[in-house]
């Protein structure tokens, strides 16, 4: 472990890991450690002011001797080098995606579409110990990605700019762009769409020229990300309840102390929670700055969301062997009992 003594000379900071510590002239390390923190969502998100309350809570918390710097909008790479950075250690840590890296399967199980349909339902399976936050701890521990807390992308909606979409018949042959989630590109597959996985960072450009007819996320993060001026409509279907890991690589971890520890893993906990509340007090707002573009929102029946729900139901079976029967039975259980 690094030294805490200050050094009266001028330092020199190295990257190791992609933390940077900075040293003397006599290579003794100084009181000051630098973390790299990456997502790739826009600097305009809720996302990105949960990583700046982060590095500035530590900072404070640790009188200086834990920093970080924030990279957003995908600086450092989309989900799938962020999640390969954290695995192999070359980078930090990261609000990410953990689902797209191809690092686990198992991580898949959060985007099995229907398990929750309130934010309350959603808090109770997706953080904390909740069923699907301890899995994917124990799943990523495993890949040497430690967890801190999970944070908010939102019940996930449809956008295109071809037609309404209000039932799953209604996407028959659509060019969607999905995140490189199995499941989840089997779920649209299943509806009739023609799904493409594709890198969060690349998406509006191929929503511009046509690549892709629409995609799928939260209305929060669409309207962050000006897709109101390459589409055309918005389907509030909330398929699937999306969150990310707030994560560091096991080798970062390791280097810092039991102090520093603590510091960052409250500061995540603090920063879900605030995250999710401004996530979700920016709905409505989002919303209305889609339609003030002149997008269409079409927000769906109960009868109408029942329909997508009953024509998914037999993906969960698909999935069984993928996730495990107990932990399908388990989040089934889960589910019934939420969606009533």
């Amino acid at each position: 472990m690094r030294s805490r003594k200050t050094l009266a000379t001028a330092a020199l900071c190295v990257p190791l890991l992609g933390l940077t510590a900075c040293a003397g002239a006599a290579g003794t390390a100084s009181d000051t450690t630098e973390l790299k923190i990456a997502h790739v969502w826009p600097e305009s998100s809720p996302v990105n002011d949960a990583a700046k309350s982060i590095s500035k809570s530590i900072s404070a918390s640790t009188d200086g001797s834990l920093t970080a710097k924030v990279f957003p909008a995908g600086q450092l790479g989309g989900d799938v080098e962020l999640n390969e950075g954290l695995v192999n250690g070359t980078l930090d840590c990261a609000l990410v995606n953990h689902t797209t890296a191809g690092i686990d399967p198992r991580l898949g199980v959060g985007f099995l579409p229907y398990i929750v349909d309130s934010f309350e339902d959603a808090d109770k399976v997706f953080y904390g110990d909740g069923l699907i936050a301890h899995q994917n701890r124990e799943v990523l521990e495993e890949h040497g990605v430690v967890a801190l807390e999970f944070f908010e992308n939102g019940f996930r909606s449809i956008s295109n700019d071809e037609k309404a979409v209000s039932s799953p018949g209604d996407l028959q042959g659509l060019k969607i762009r999905l995140p490189e989630i199995a499941v989840l590109l089997d779920t649209f597959k299943n509806w009739g769409a023609q799904p493409l996985a594709m890198p969060l960072p690349e998406l509006y450009t191929a929503l511009q020229q046509g690549t892709v007819d629409g995609q799928d996320n939260g209305v929060v993060l669409t309207a962050d990300s000006k897709f109101q001026e390459v589409q055309d409509h918005v389907s509030i279907t909330n398929h699937v309840y999306g969150a990310g890991v707030i994560a560091c690589s096991k080798g970062t971890w390791d280097k810092l102390t039991p102090e520093e520890q603590t510091a960052l893993k409250q500061a995540a906990e603090e920063a879900s929670l605030e995250q999710r509340e401004a996530s979700r007090g920016d709905i409505a707002s989002s919303i209305k700055e889609l339609e003030d573009a002149g997008v269409e929102v079409t927000e769906l029946t109960a009868e109408q969301m029942d329909a997508f729900r009953t024509d998914s139901m037999n993906i969960w079976n698909d999935y069984s062997d993928t996730f495990g029967t107990e932990l399908i039975e388990e989040l089934r259980a889960v589910s019934e009992d939420e969606n009533g």
